[in-house]
């Protein structure tokens, strides 16, 4: 993907918000470059109904939780489950820096966090390690 979409995303309003119906959220930081969001979804049948993300970051944070969302809404709990950091990492289609890959995967670990019934505040490892 080249960096012009990752801005596209990254400026996207379309799952920007708190879901005012969320039955899970969580919240995430990265002390290190000073992202921080709420991802709040909507579970159904077992189904990502709905799922939005508010806060500030860098562009690659902010990018990637909007593929996230884009990625998952419909998509059975089973199937976010699955996912792993390697796909998330190829939906970005952009080389990253340890330190970015951290800011990329953000979302990605808030999201397993929440559905998995962890929905406290996830925080990025210090070290930049994923």
């Amino acid at each position: 993907m080249p960096h012009d979409m990752l801005l596209e995303y990254a400026e996207s309003n379309q799952h920007r918000g708190i879901l005012a119906s969320a039955t899970h959220s969580c919240s995430a930081r990265n002390p290190l470059c000073g992202d921080q969001f709420v991802l709040s979804l909507r579970i159904d049948d077992d189904r990502i109904a709905e799922i939005r993300f508010e806060g500030r970051g860098c562009v690659i944070s902010r990018a990637a939780a909007a593929m996230l969302c884009a990625a998952v809404e419909g998509r059975s709990q089973d199937e976010v489950r699955a996912m792993t950091e390697q796909k998330m990492l190829e939906q970005i289609g952009v080389p990253l820096a340890p330190t970015r890959r951290v800011c990329a995967l953000l979302a990605f670990h808030c999201l397993q966090d929440a559905i998995s019934g962890n929905p406290g505040e996830h925080e990025a490892p210090a070290g930049g390690d994923t």
